[in-house]
């Protein structure tokens, strides 16, 4: 064997093959893991525990799989849970979503906005589904949507003279709150990126703030589905500075009054 063929023989494998690898098994373990849970809930679910004198499906796992208590109850519960949850089993099972997106769904998900909720779980980083659904759990934007028309909710588009174009819109005080907070937060980022001199008592950097809103939506950052009689709230994974508009090409806006924002059409 010459001495180049030795140093072929010796080369680690590609990383792309590795990282494949790398996924490929874990997508097998959240398979094994959903069967698991599967069997898990038939074993609670027919008190297979007091087959061995103990108290419950948690203490068995504790002395029989090494799960300590605690994770144990909560594995039980995320497997009760599943049985009401077949898209999220579902795509479990499929290796197309985590123990750690799965658990959290759990959580939040219903009959109602778990085709949604699923959509979103499988196209975005897990910390980042973990902060979305503690927004729902807590009573967040996201959870308040609904399917019915509400009364106090109006939108009017007026065009004024020239290229100007008046929006007005008008919310609930509950609902306002969370549009003013989300347009809060847009000029915020707004003001990291430079606002050409502009600070955030400028009245027209909230038009620039939902110029930004309008962008993301528009990118598939947001997506609403209608299923029944709900409205129902997903999300697609934004990369990295996708969706940030350069604060010299957002549409600059005028003061108004009550709740009007001027915007480019």
């Amino acid at each position: 064997m010459t001495h180049q063929s030795v140093q072929t023989a010796t080369l680690p494998r590609p990383l792309h093959l590795v990282a494949e690898d790398l996924t490929n098994a874990w997508h097998g373990i959240c398979g094994l893991t959903a069967e698991f849970l599967s069997i898990l809930r038939e074993f609670d679910r027919r008190e297979g525990y007091l087959e061995w004198g103990y108290i419950d499906s948690a203490q068995w796992l504790d002395v029989n799989c090494g799960i300590s208590r605690t994770t144990a109850r909560e594995k039980v519960r995320v497997a009760k849970r599943l049985g009401e949850l077949p898209l999220v089993e579902k795509a479990f099972s499929e290796g197309r979503l985590s123990y750690s997106k799965v658990r959290a769904l759990t959580r939040v998900a219903h009959s109602g906005n778990e085709e949604a909720l699923v959509d979103m779980a499988t196209t975005c980083p897990a910390s980042e589904l973990e902060a979305r659904l503690r927004e729902m759990e807590n009573g967040g934007a996201l959870s308040s949507l609904g399917g019915e028309p509400r009364a106090e909710h109006r939108l009017t588009v007026r065009e004024r003279d020239g290229d100007r174009v008046t929006f007005k819109v008008e919310l609930s005080r509950e609902d306002a709150a969370v549009m003013v907070k989300a347009l809060e937060v847009a000029k915020a980022e707004l003001l990291e990126c430079g606002t050409g001199g502009r600070d955030g008592s400028d009245p027209s950097l909230a038009a620039d703030a939902l110029m930004l809103m309008a962008r993301r939506t528009l990118s598939g950052c947001f997506r609403l589905k209608r299923k029944g009689g709900g409205l129902l709230v997903g999300s697609g994974h934004q990369p990295d500075g996708a969706g940030r508009p350069d604060p010299r090409t957002v549409g600059s806006g005028a003061p108004g009054d009550r709740a009007c924002f001027r915007i480019r059409p």
